[in-house]
């Protein structure tokens, strides 16, 4: 915009906030700047897409935050001066939500992050005294089986004996950093946790674990979507079995126009972004949704949902005072 020539024959150009902005946009210090917000907030935003991923969480959430502020460091050229105030406020929101004992004992249990720095995961004092605590908390009342889980279980595992040294028990040293995605730390302790039985269903358990409500935020919303002032009747069962197939009808339609994107594909997620229901050529494929009445129009990639109908808001008439006249309702049109 600040390129064209027809910039200047607008008023703005000779304004004082036009030329202020006028010279920051063709800033090189500017944009210098931008750069490192970028560099800064990627890391952070990574973690903010597991975290709001539809796959367990828990057993990332610590090892990735501590990732992002050594990346946050090195984007900082490692100058203590610019990357510590960051990181202060990182660690002041984080403390008390992001570090209790059930992050720090997923952190240990995640095979992809111990694997790499066994001695200093599990020499760690806050690393020990969070697993004793979640062991204590896993199997209440109970201290001969705390105290097998702690000092004979958690030994076979962190010294990689028994099960844990099978054929295929170490393959996980060999995973790429790169593709975290593809790992299933649940499904390796299924697979090789059978020497260390308590630990290995207490490890699946927690590991299982999301770390935030957003899932269970989308299920309102398809709740809402459901359940509205034209269909308050519905039983719960009813309503379950709706919500449920709406749900996964999404998830299913996803998956197959790969909308999905991940944390690295941000910028392809541009396209998405569309301000209402546009006009569509004649060409466009429209399929009607058989729980919510909605037609489905693709365009491309881009897939728009439209309401059916407006909804009406009801309102009720006043009740009359003669006892043989019922009360009437109408439709407000306003």
């Amino acid at each position: 915009m600040f390129g064209l020539n027809a910039f200047d024959s607008l008023k703005h150009s000779k304004s004082v906030a036009g030329k202020k902005s006028y010279d920051t946009v063709f800033s090189q210090s500017f944009w210098n700047k931008v750069t490192h917000v970028l560099e800064v907030f990627k890391p952070l935003v990574e973690v903010l897409h597991i975290v709001d991923g539809d796959r367990p969480s828990m057993p990332w959430l610590y090892g990735k935050l501590k990732e992002a502020k050594e990346d946050i460091k090195s984007a900082l050229n490692g100058v203590e001066g610019n990357y510590k105030p960051l990181l202060d406020i990182i660690e002041l929101k984080g403390k008390g939500r992001l570090d209790n004992e059930l992050h720090v004992t997923a952190y240990f249990l995640n095979p992809f992050y111990f694997a790499k720095n066994r001695a200093d995961i599990g020499g760690a004092l806050e690393v020990m005294e969070a697993i004793q605590k979640c062991v204590e908390m896993f199997f209440p009342g109970d201290e001969i089986l705390q105290g097998n889980v702690i000092n004979r279980e958690l030994q076979i595992y962190k010294n990689l004996e028994a099960s844990f040294r099978a054929k295929f028990a170490n393959c996980y040293e060999e995973i790429n950093a790169n593709s975290w995605f593809s790992f299933d730390p649940v499904g390796w302790w299924s697979n090789y946790g059978g020497s260390a039985k308590n630990l290995q269903r207490m490890a699946i358990r927690i590991l299982s674990l999301t770390t935030s409500s957003s899932g269970c935020e989308r299920n309102w919303s398809s709740f809402a979507m459901v359940h509205t002032k034209n269909r308050n009747r519905l039983t719960t069962e009813k309503l379950n079995d709706l919500v449920y197939v709406q749900f996964n009808s999404k998830l299913f339609y996803k998956k197959k126009r790969n909308d999905i994107l991940e944390a690295s594909d941000y910028n392809k997620a541009q396209h998405m972004m569309v301000d209402g229901v546009q006009d569509v050529e004649s060409d466009v494929d429209e399929e009607i949704d058989p729980i919510t009445g909605a037609t489905h129009m693709e365009v491309g990639d881009v897939v728009q949902l439209r309401e059916p109908c407006e909804e009406k808001e009801f309102v009720s008439e006043p009740e009359d005072n003669d006892e043989n006249n019922d009360a009437e309702c109408r439709w407000d049109e306003d």
